[in-house]
């Protein structure tokens, strides 16, 4: 009986975590549609190529999502969001100097902004750069907005697992 239950949760639970990925997945597909129409009526409109590309990215497809985080680029060079998402897909091809490029174009462009600190130190940490991921994690602590305490957290731990102090 007790194995019974335990396999009938399980595949409840799976069968709730698959129905929410694909809906997940339709309002991606939903998102790509209507940014699509947008950029056909306005081609320079940095916003939708950035929301079309992060839905390109929920979908594994990079190269789409590249070319879009691009184009907000070249229309909008002060848009650090979508150096952001474009160094993130650097950083998960291991071109790290470019990533690295991407997320310092981020802080520059809004110090305060937390996540290309850590995205940046995770690049340095990739590298074996363990001091530069140490000042890279303590400077996003110190920018990390309240919402960010989970990030905040893995930061602390990449610290104290890389021999520096908090």
């Amino acid at each position: 009986m007790k194995r019974l239950l335990v396999c009938l949760l399980s595949m409840f639970i799976f069968c709730n975590i698959a129905v929410a990925f694909a809906a997940n997945q339709d309002s991606q597909d939903l998102t790509i549609t209507k940014m699509t129409k947008i950029i056909a009526e306005d081609p320079r409109d940095a916003v939708a190529y950035l929301r079309r590309g992060e839905a390109y990215l929920f979908n594994q497809q990079k190269d789409l999502a590249i070319n879009d985080f691009n184009k907000a680029v070249e229309l909008n060079p002060k848009y650090a969001s979508a150096y952001l998402d474009r160094g993130w897909i650097y950083l998960k091809q291991e071109q790290y100097a470019l990533a690295i490029t991407d997320f310092d174009a981020a802080i520059k462009l809004d110090p305060k902004y937390a996540k290309p600190y850590f995205n940046k130190g995770q690049a340095y940490e990739e590298q074996r750069l363990y001091q530069k991921a140490i000042d890279t994690y303590r400077s996003f602590i110190a920018n990390a907005a309240p919402q960010d305490i989970q990030f905040v957290e893995n930061a602390r731990n990449s610290i104290r697992i890389l021999g520096g102090t908090i």
